[in-house]
């Protein structure tokens, strides 16, 4: 019978090796990733406050956690603000696990003042500053979007077009920096303004420019400490459907006199299937910053990542006859890339601010769009091995 033995124990050593690793995958709270379908009720969403009085009611009694800044966040998108507050407590609470010190949301204007401009809905955003400072977590928001009211009368419903008139996304700009001063003081101005989707319906630098000339002095007005970032540039070429590139987006901005009017720039250099592409570009927009006598700004990548999901296959870092929109990358090839952009911010720490990843949670299982599938954690809460890339990171800052 001795000869049974070792089989046996080889055996149950595997099975304890595979009980431990699943521990690990599921170690995240399973139900985190399902926030993003479960939103508030009425009674716990709206707040509805009309009036001069509106920005002022922000008061915000929460203690901060101590937690010392690394620059890192999680870039969270737009729907927060329609989460319950237990599952804003489980997301923010696991951004505290994982080791970020910042989350960038969207203060969306269409959330806020969904009708009109006198009224607005500050219970959604209120939740989730609030429940940010409590976890000692830096807000970086985003104001962007206009409401159906506030577009052009020619806008398609369900797109996202600029606002017929600046000055008045500039007074909600200057609305919101006055009611949370102290709780969020970092504004990041439009959310892809190269990108037709953000921008509808087709993107133009210098109505941007100005767009952020107006927003920038309102809200310096209410808060001279703010910081301001430019909008998060997509990683766009010069293409058909009128989209522009970062490079030429950014150069049209300085020549219509941009540069006194942002603290930071923002850019998403989405590199996926390589590397090829985004780093050199990020080197291209030094030269103009350079050139404009702006080389001291710092870069915010406020956008980066990578999906691993969707109708196509899987491609490692490189890998030829990528189709984007289709194909993803391997969970191995996710992780490298966020080696790969950490380093390069390391390297480059007068140039290279704050990063923010893109995102913490897969929003769907849903393989039709590999939209569903650039979260660090399954939908169904389990880790992919960016997670731990990411919080080895984390640590070591």
């Amino acid at each position: 019978m001795g000869f049974l033995i070792v089989p046996l124990f080889l055996i149950a050593a595997v099975f304890l090796l595979q009980q431990a690793r699943v521990s690990d995958q599921t170690a995240t709270d399973g139900l985190i990733c399902h926030g993003a379908r479960a939103r508030s009720t009425p009674d716990e969403a709206v707040s509805t406050i009309e009036g001069e009085a509106a920005a002022d009611q922000f008061l915000s009694t929460t203690t901060t956690a101590n937690i010392v800044d690394n620059g890192f966040g999680i870039a969270a998108g737009g729907n927060l603000v329609y989460w319950k507050q237990e599952d804003l407590n489980r997301f923010f609470q696991e951004l505290t696990n994982l080791g970020v010190t910042w989350v960038r949301w969207d203060l969306d204007w269409k959330a806020i003042q969904p009708n009109n401009e006198q009224s607005y809905d500050w219970g959604g955003a209120d939740r989730v500053a609030n429940t940010a400072k409590k976890y000692g977590i830096k807000s970086l928001g985003i104001i962007t979007y206009a409401p159906q009211w506030a577009q052009e009368g020619s806008c398609p419903s369900g797109k996202q077009c600029p606002p017929e008139n600046y000055e008045l996304f500039a007074d909600f700009a200057g609305t919101v920096a006055r009611r949370y001063k102290g709780t969020i003081d970092n504004w990041e101005i439009w959310n892809e303004p190269n990108y037709r989707v953000y921008w509808y319906p087709v993107p133009d630098a210098y109505d941007y420019t100005e767009l952020l000339k107006a927003a920038y002095a309102r809200i310096k007005e209410v808060n001279p400490s703010a910081i301001v970032v430019s909008a998060g540039l997509t990683d766009m070429g010069d293409e058909e459907d009128e989209s522009i590139s970062p490079l030429s987006f950014i150069e049209t901005m300085y020549g219509e006199g941009a540069k006194d009017y942002f603290d930071i720039l923002g850019l998403h250099p989405y590199t996926y299937p390589g590397y090829d592409y985004g780093w050199p570009q990020i080197k291209s927009v030094w030269q103009v910053m350079n050139e404009n006598d702006d080389g001291e700004k710092k870069i915010w990548i406020t956008e980066y990542g990578a999906p691993t999901g969707g109708p196509g296959r899987d491609f490692a870092i490189g890998e030829e006859g990528f189709s984007y929109g289709k194909d993803f990358m391997s969970e191995e090839a996710q992780s490298q890339m966020a080696k790969s952009i950490f380093a390069f911010q390391a390297e480059n720490p007068n140039h290279i601010g704050n990063v923010f990843w893109y995102s913490l949670c897969d929003s769907s299982t849903d393989k039709s769009t590999t939209e569903n599938f650039f979260g660090i954690l399954r939908y169904d809460g389990t880790r992919k091995l960016v997670y731990q890339t990411l919080k080895d990171i984390f640590s070591r800052k």
